[in-house]
């Protein structure tokens, strides 16, 4: 498509989820009927993805060439507006990846509208989106569902526990859980 810059990548991405996975597992397995993953370039950028409890932060191997739009490439955001057809798409493009002083950012409000943008660059025929870390925003990688088969899970994968959020196990008597309804355990 004319004015949209490729990122042709392959390399490694991560992702941390509640759940664990079998090592040398695709995501297309591992996220089993997923319209769409968001990733990070970076290990140290996993915070972002991190849930309350145990977290199990995957490596994923990129097994063939992602063909990803380079969305913070100023041309190529602005250009997509062009393959936005309706107002209601270009505006969720325009909060999703707001243009200021002609430099593209990136605003997550919440996964429905950022799943719109993505949706449409899987229509368009695009692996996903691709974008370096900005100021107060981590890397992301967006990828359609049909891009999960060429992920593949790499044996360096782990478990990591919250410390400030593993659950206390002491015990407490029955009379005490049950004589206080306003204590929250």
């Amino acid at each position: 498509m004319d004015g949209i810059k490729i990122k042709v990548f392959k390399g490694q991405l991560y992702r941390a989820n509640k759940t664990p996975a079998n090592k040398n597992i695709f995501a297309s397995v591992n996220y089993k009927g997923a319209p769409r993953k968001y990733f990070t370039l970076r290990k140290n950028e996993l915070n972002a993805y991190t849930k309350k409890g145990t977290t199990y932060k995957k490596t994923w191997d990129v097994s063939s060439d992602l063909k990803l739009v380079d969305i913070l490439d100023p041309e190529t955001r602005h250009n997509l507006e062009n393959y936005f057809i309706t107002n209601k798409d270009k505006n969720v493009l325009n909060r999703v990846f707001p243009i200021s002083n002609g430099i593209p950012s990136r605003n997550s409000y919440n996964v429905k509208i950022d799943d719109i943008v993505l949706d449409k660059l899987c229509e368009l025929g695009y692996d996903g989106y691709y974008m370096e870390t900005i100021r107060a925003f981590h890397s992301e990688v967006g990828l359609c569902s049909e891009a999960l088969n060429k992920l593949k899970l790499n044996k360096n994968s782990e478990i990591v526990r919250n410390p400030n959020n593993v659950r206390k196990t002491q015990k407490k008597s029955r009379s005490r859980l049950f004589n206080n309804p306003d204590e929250n355990d």
